[in-house]
């Protein structure tokens, strides 16, 4: 199952392949989260801060799992996923790994 994030002018589109639960986010709202996880996470990089960074992507996970999205991902039957992410019109999915 792909997992789609996909940046369109004023807007972030989450969705999963195939239908399936979908979300549309202001990228103003979206795009601050991302460079906080960034900073944070380039901080804990250097300490080897693995509490931090598992509290980095806890708190990615509960963000995009809102209503419900990361976890029908997530729990979809395959091999793990990474997702893809793309600014503009064109398409992205997951790879399988």
């Amino acid at each position: 199952m792909a997992g789609l994030i996909e940046i369109r002018r004023a807007d972030v589109f989450c969705s999963i392949a195939d239908g399936g639960k979908e979300a549309r986010l202001t990228l103003a709202e979206a795009a601050p989260r991302p460079a906080d996880w960034a900073k944070r996470r380039d901080r804990a990089s250097g300490r080897a801060d693995a509490d931090e960074l598992a509290a980095i992507g806890r708190g990615m996970f509960a963000w995009l799992d809102r209503e419900g999205r990361a976890s029908a991902w997530a729990g979809a039957p395959g091999d793990d996923r990474i997702p893809g992410v793309k600014a503009g019109s064109g398409a992205c999915g997951s790879e399988r790994r």
